[in-house]
């Protein structure tokens, strides 16, 4: 992996469609909490600069970080926008490639993330994200093109009309 990629890990959301008290990035998938797989993940790419946002309960989620992780803390859950603001304020001085990750995505394979990282650095793309196209991508924000094929926004399900809603490419 690059040295000239930092990390953002976005770890602050409640997770209210879980009906818990538990900050969504702790809640449990084979006995570890969903956060902890990305972390491997992220030593896994041996990605040196490091950022989590933290949010609900932080103080919760705090202690399964590495002290060489930088926590920028969202005290207003204000989307996802606000909380890579948030972090980028930890990085300034910083020039190459920011990854950023969901704190709740476990099952991202490290093949993936360094052929999404390639990929962006042989295309000079200002900005690469992962889509995938789900059947039923009831939840997910759908991933709007222009005419040209080209991603040209996103959005959320809450917020999409009918035409949207049918739209099977989701954002990871």
């Amino acid at each position: 992996m690059s040295k000239n990629v930092a990390v953002i890990i976005l770890a602050a959301g409640k997770g209210e469609r879980m009906k818990s008290e538990l900050p969504k990035v702790l809640h449990p998938l084979c006995g570890r909490p969903l956060l902890s797989y990305v972390l491997s993940l992220v030593k896994d790419l041996k990605i040196k600069s490091r950022v989590t946002v933290l949010g609900y309960k932080h103080e919760q989620v705090k202690p399964y970080l590495d002290r060489d992780i930088k926590v920028a803390l969202q005290r207003k859950l204000l989307g996802t926008a606000d909380a890579v603001r948030k972090a980028l304020s930890l990085l300034k001085g910083f020039r190459g490639t920011i990854l950023i990750l969901y704190g709740d995505i476990p099952l991202l394979k490290k093949e993936a993330v360094d052929k999404l990282i390639k990929r962006h650095h042989d295309v000079g793309a200002a900005a690469t994200f992962l889509t995938a196209k789900m059947e039923k991508p009831q939840g997910y924000g759908r991933v709007l093109r222009d005419k040209y094929s080209t991603m040209c926004g996103i959005v959320e399900e809450k917020d999409a009309d009918d035409f949207q809603k049918d739209i099977k490419e989701v954002n990871t």
